[in-house]
């Protein structure tokens, strides 16, 4: 036996999942917002990492493309969107979120908005909350001033190098895996 124990192979992983009753998936009380991303791409890995953390939804707001959109976007999409999330996340177009938004924090839901500003925290010193919605925005203006009024937390990865800004995909996967991580208490 190594450290960390007997490996777990893909194979292993999809039989061992499709031998779970449908529906028995616990979702977690978080709604990721897409506000107008632009690539497809971008969309389908961020299904797929919803999926990895079992997310209970998402919504594709403004020009964010979606499945049934269109074919090229749908085979975008469906690229970077493997392993089934498509079919297990449960997901909705919406052309303006921010309603959608205030209904769900008047509801006791928390607004987390993932931005760039001056006051923004980083993930690991956010109050997410127990039902979270957070929100991305487009790969260069960022998320609509409406929403973004909304927040009750704007939370912000550090950038260290030269770049100003980073892959909303890899941005929603290392935020969502903050939100996971145990806290010491």
């Amino acid at each position: 036996m190594t450290v960390g124990g007997e490996r777990r192979v893909t194979e292993d992983l999809v039989l061992e999942r499709s031998l779970r009753p449908e529906g028995t998936a616990r979702r977690e009380p978080v709604l990721v917002v897409l506000d107008d991303v632009r690539s497809a791409f971008n969309v389908g890995l961020v299904f797929r990492v919803a999926d990895t953390m079992a997310v209970r939804g998402l919504w594709l707001g403004g020009i964010t493309p979606h499945p049934g959109g269109t074919e090229r976007a749908d085979n975008r999409i469906a690229k970077t969107a493997v392993g089934g999330s498509l079919e297990t996340v449960p997901w909705r177009a919406v052309e303006d979120p921010t309603d959608g938004i205030r209904r769900l924090q008047r509801s006791g839901w928390r607004v987390v908005v993932v931005e760039q500003t001056r006051d923004a925290v980083h993930p690991a010193h956010a109050s997410f909350g127990e039902r979270t919605v957070l929100v991305f925005g487009h790969e260069r203006a960022g998320v609509r001033d409406a929403i973004l009024a909304l927040a009750d937390e704007v939370v912000a990865l550090p950038l260290l190098g030269v770049t100003n800004s980073m892959n909303v995909a890899v941005c929603a996967a290392l935020v969502l895996y903050e939100r996971a991580r145990p806290r010491e208490t």
